[in-house]
């Protein structure tokens, strides 16, 4: 993971997820990376790819998205 031309992280794990139709995951970053939205850059063997910082879970216990 890449911000400003600086290596700050690591992706730990990565999939496509059809609920939010866009590929999610998770990443150790510094504490200080950590705001909601903070705007990244993932270098894969295909070529850069876009991502943000998202605090917000995605685990549904109520299976409210299951239901609508």
């Amino acid at each position: 993971m890449v911000q400003g031309g600086q290596s700050v992280g690591r992706v730990t794990s990565f999939r496509y997820s059809p609920t939010v139709d866009s590929g999610i995951g998770m990443a150790w970053l510094p504490q200080t990376m950590g705001a909601d939205r903070t705007p990244l850059l993932i270098h894969t063997a295909t070529g850069d790819a876009s991502a943000s910082v998202h605090n917000q879970p995605f685990y549904d216990p109520d299976g409210v998205k299951l239901k609508t």
